[in-house]
C-alpha cells in the first residue's frame, strides 16, 4: 500500500460517488435489518430524485440537478428489479 488510497479525494466526483455509495449501502442495510421496508427505501430515493428535479427550476445548477435525479432514477430502477 502506498497510502494514496487513504488520502482525501481530489476530485469532487470521487467524493460524490463515495457519498452516493455510502447512502445506498445504508438504505440496503436498513432494509436488511427491517428498519425500512423495500418500498419505503424506494420512496426515500424517489423523494430525493423529485427534490433534484424540482431544484432545476430554482438555482443555476440545472444540469447537475438533472444528472443527479437521473442517477438516482437509475438506482431506483435497479433496486425495483432486485428482490430487496
Amino acid at each position: 500500500m502506498t497510502g494514496d488510497e487513504n488520502a482525501m479525494p481530489k476530485s469532487p466526483d470521487a467524493a460524490a460517488i463515495a457519498a452516493f455509495d455510502i447512502c445506498d449501502s445504508h438504505l440496503l442495510t436498513m432494509v436488511e435489518l427491517k428498519i425500512l421496508t423495500a418500498p419505503q427505501a424506494i420512496q426515500v430515493l424517489e423523494d430525493v430524485a423529485e427534490t433534484h428535479r424540482n431544484a432545476t427550476a430554482t438555482d443555476g445548477n440545472q444540469a447537475l440537478h438533472r444528472q443527479t435525479a437521473a442517477r438516482i432514477q437509475q438506482l431506483i430502477n435497479t433496486r425495483v428489479a432486485l428482490p430487496l
